[in-house]
């Protein structure tokens, strides 16, 4: 048997088997003749398991040998098809990865005639793993023969990391698996799916005397084996096995997955032993509802879980592997044990039935995801335990007030304190984990109340931790309100941890009525973007009460901090540093601190004056970047000194997803040379379209901008910036005065959008004005999968003009807007110099809007890409409304509509570039 040593250290080094030596074989498949001979030659491509050609020697296997299917044979097939007919009895089954194999029929018996004690049924060798590909038994029936022929425990073993899938036809899962009542182990490294429903089981007399037990046992990983000297198998059952009697033991480093209802069957020991995983795994579209067995069989649990990835912690004995699942079937652990969720958005596994641990040990929820506790069952049903409830990563949903035993005491666990007693440790304050509360609590008013400590009911932290609502907003209490001091506080957030609030599952607002001071250092808040518009709020009082003290807000979210400010006793350097998401804290508040944007921005309320500085009622920019979002309306935002350097390399930041407002940022930017400046800009949620930032003050310098992101940024002052202008994602408007006018190339990329806007302001359809040459006449506009609108007032006294328009890639746009009250056969227009596009180029262009022209002043013609026959088209172009259109300008005529009877191009609402006469055209 060849052997691997992993390096896991000199503590841990694991050896595993990754070959199995066969028995001498002399039936070895070498297939010829696909598709040529046998009852199977009208399927094309397949070959005859039947065919003595077929087979090395020329003689078709007979009952009761070992046959091999090798890594290389005569055929020409990738992936050879294989029919079996009625009826294959086998010892055993050996293939050679490299080769992908299907062989299909109505049954095929494994360990027939064997005779031996833990017999090899079924093993898929690699050498060296070098080797992979998968390999399909679709079978009818697939069959282990009965006690009589072997004894002991027969081996299914697969070392391909391609998946071998037994039973029906693929994934359909509609064969049959009939263990005659005896005992298999999985091994390998690889996956193998059992695809058909495992069969009852019922003992004859004889069998009940030999110690057999009804449905068999199903060992995945070796039964009592040392961890470290075994592969890691997984085994994958997909069907609805709900009259399987059977045993399942998943072991040390065993990896299960259930993927049906009902997969685990009834009666019999369903069990995770330590070092093993049991793993449910749905998609997002396909819900999995796992209903209680018809016989109230519980599924036990303890330890750990496997490692699934070197490096990384172990995932949790019961673990959610994708979807989102509602498990019915009670839950007994037993010492500590992990419930592990990988991270999901819109998936995770619901404990639906009942939880329990009749002894000691802590229910610790590990892994990024979100697993629900939801049963509301009081007495002998209800949920129990009377050890730790440890939240060590992601999220832990409690749906109801009875789903969490009040025998419990709340853990927040990991972070950068040491290994705790549950050995669930993880380096650095950016895990942590959620207690997310998804009832009304038993305080006045539905309030949560909490008490810091290690007794029953109580809450502890012992690393990063912290609470996020589902289904309505929810608030926290601790200790009676008490100002929480941190780090000095027994059980409240340590040094060098996080108050986490919020989480990627939340869907409402999660409030913490508790002042905080930081004692000495800076104290990090992370808020999760949540769904929606669910942010997290603090109504206590903000202390800053140790010298070069202060708070950190991290993560995508919005934390509304409207408590009052305590700086007792005065201390120097106090600092507020937002490196992500947004902070709204009171305006007033923010005189007494020193506001560094590294990454985030800071949320107001109200018009905002700052000065630049480091010191108190100052702000700073730090290389993360940063700026302002507004809420409840526009908003200004002045410097008094009228003009600030937009400096190289951070960004500007603007907006916020819960923002609904609109910044009025009234400064001018100088954006010097050298180097790109970026300025992002983040959607916010108001209701009526709008912008999230206007720049009322000017641009000026020649080194190129950027403006990045998902929101809105309008222009509205005449700017005289020289550089290229790069528009990625990003909506920008020119509106009012605003101009771009001294730029000689922009760039429309990543959904980016550059919309000439005569008629509307930054927060209303109405109220704007013309401005003449918003773009440079000779402007070059690159379209990379970028829209470029135009929206004309009536009393714009000519359209806007650009130079070439070259599209490269991706999906773009034009747009021209018809002006309101235009006269009936009028026409809003864009001219541009010319319409380029590379031969090489997968790039289109849509045009839209009725009664609108894009004018050339160079012929259409040059665009042509099939010349044949009387009709060229331009297939990468399409008009998406009827009545807009494309033509050209006859050489040295006047800018306006004419009729002519000569031969012309036009885009015709068919969406191609056709010859016609006697249509109107721009000339």
């Amino acid at each position: 048997m060849g052997i691997v040593v992993l390096g896991l250290g000199p503590a841990r080094a694991q050896y595993i088997p990754i070959y199995v030596d066969p028995p001498p074989i002399e039936y070895i498949w070498n297939g010829v003749n696909g598709g040529n001979s046998g009852p199977y030659e009208y399927y094309t491509g397949h070959y005859d398991w039947l065919s003595g050609s077929e087979w090395l020697g020329g003689s078709v296997p007979p009952d009761g040998v070992d046959v091999l299917f090798p890594d290389s044979y005569k055929g020409a097939q990738p992936r050879p098809i294989i029919g079996a007919g009625k009826l294959l009895n086998l010892r055993s089954l050996w293939v050679e990865a490299g080769i992908w194999y299907t062989i299909f029929g109505d049954q095929l018996t494994l360990g027939f005639k064997s005779g031996e004690v833990d017999p090899y049924l079924l093993v898929v060798n690699s050498q060296d793993l070098q080797n992979t590909s998968e390999h399909r038994l679709e079978l009818d029936q697939f069959t282990i023969a009965d006690y009589h022929h072997w004894r002991g425990v027969g081996k299914i073993e697969n070392y391909s990391e391609g998946g071998l899938g037994i039973g029906g036809d693929g994934e359909l899962g509609s064969g049959e698996i009939n263990l005659n009542n005896q005992h298999i182990q999985i091994g390998g490294m690889g996956a193998t799916h059992f695809w058909g429903q495992l069969r009852e089981g019922i003992l004859s007399i004889e069998e009940i005397k030999a110690g057999l037990i009804p449905g068999g046992i199903i060992d995945v990983g070796l039964f009592g084996g040392v961890e470290a000297l075994q592969p890691q198998p997984h085994f994958i059952l997909q069907a609805n096995n709900k009259d399987w009697n059977g045993k399942l033991r998943v072991n040390a480093r065993g990896f299960a997955i259930i993927k049906a209802d009902q997969a685990l069957g009834i009666r019999g020991e369903k069990r995770v032993y330590n070092g093993g995983s049991l793993a449910l795994r749905t998609h997002l579209g396909a819900a999995l509802g796992y209903m209680p067995p018809k016989d109230g069989t519980t599924l036990q649990i303890t330890g750990a879980g496997i490692i699934r990835r070197e490096g990384t912690d172990r995932i949790g004995a019961l673990y959610n592997d994708g979807g989102r699942t509602r498990f019915l079937m009670p839950v007994q652990f037993s010492g500590d044990t992990r419930f592990g969720a990988r991270g999901d958005r819109a998936g995770g596994l619901e404990l639906a039935g009942r939880v329990y641990n009749n002894g000691t040990g802590s229910f610790i929820k590990v892994g990024p995801g979100l697993i629900m506790l939801n049963n509301s069952a009081t007495g002998a049903g209800a949920n129990s335990w009377t050890g730790d409830t440890v939240i060590h990563g992601g999220v832990l949903r409690i749906n109801n007030a009875n789903a969490l035993p009040s025998t419990s005491n709340i853990v927040f666990e990991s972070g950068t304190n040491g290994p705790s007693d549950h050995g669930a440790y993880a380096s650095g304050p950016s895990y942590g984990g959620i207690l997310e509360l998804g009832y009304a609590g038993s305080g006045a008013g539905g309030v949560h109340n909490f008490t810091l400590g290690t007794g029953p009911g109580q809450l502890r932290w012992e690393g990063s931790g912290g609470f996020s609502a589902v289904g309505a907003d929810r608030t926290v209490t601790i200790n009676g309100g008490a100002n929480l001091n941190w780090g000095a506080t027994p059980h409240f957030v340590k040094s060098g941890d996080a108050l986490l609030l919020g989480s990627r599952y939340a869907t409402h607002n999660i409030t913490l009525t508790n002042g905080i001071r930081t004692g000495a250092g800076i104290r990090e808040i992370r808020v999760e973007r949540g769904v929606g518009n669910a942010h997290a709020i603090i109504t206590g009082e903000l202390g800053i009460n140790a010298d070069n003290s202060g708070y950190r807000k991290t993560g995508r979210g919005l934390l509304h901090w409207s408590g009052s400010g305590n700086f007792s006793p005065k201390s120097t350097s106090r600092r507020v540093i937002i490196e992500g998401g947004a902070l709204r804290l009171p305006q007033g508040l923010l005189a007494d601190v020193s506001l560094r944007l590294d990454g985030g921005v800071l949320g107001i309320d109200a018009d905002f004056t700052f000065m630049l500085g480091s010191g108190h009622g100052e702000t700073i920019w730090l290389n993360g970047g940063g700026g302002f979002a507004a809420y409840g309306g526009t908003h200004k935002v002045w410097f008094p000194g009228g003009s600030v350097w937009l400096y190289y390399p951070g960004e500007l930041r603007f907006g916020h997803y819960t923002a609904d407002g609109t910044v009025d940022f009234r400064l001018n930017l100088t954006l010097g040379t050298g180097g790109t400046r970026t300025i992002r800009i983040e959607r916010g949620s108001a209701s009526v379209p709008r912008a999230d930032v206007v720049l009322s003050g000017t641009l000026s310098g020649s080194a190129p901008l950027w403006l990045v992101g998902d929101g809105r940024i309008d222009l509205s002052a005449n700017t005289t910036n020289t550089g290229n202008v790069s528009i990625y994602g990003a909506e920008v408007r020119l509106n009012r005065q605003g101009r771009l006018a001294s730029v000689s190339k922009i760039t429309l990329a990543h959904n980016g959008t550059l919309f000439l806007d005569d008629v509307g302001t930054h927060d209303s359809q109405t109220g704007g004005s013309y401005r003449a040459d918003r773009i440079n006449d000779d402007a070059t506009i690159v379209l990379q999968g970028g829209t470029l609108a135009y929206r004309r007032s009536s009393v714009s006294p000519a359209p806007e003009k650009v130079g070439e328009l070259t599209v490269t890639s991706g999906q773009n746009s034009i747009q021209i807007f018809p002006f309101s009250g235009a006269a009936k056969g009028s026409f809003s227009e864009i001219h541009a110099t010319s319409l380029q596009r590379d031969a090489s180029s997968r790039g289109t262009l849509h045009f839209s809007e009725k009664s609108s022209r894009l004018r050339l002043d160079t012929s259409a013609s040059g665009h042509n890409i099939n010349a044949a026959g009387g009709v060229r088209i331009m297939p990468w172009a399409t008009a998406i409304t009827a009545g807009g259109w494309v033509g050209r300008a006859l050489p040295k005529r006047p800018p306006r509509a004419v009729s002519t009877t000569s031969r012309h191009w036009i885009l015709t609402t068919r969406g191609q570039m056709t010859r016609g006469r006697h249509r109107a055209m721009c000339g």
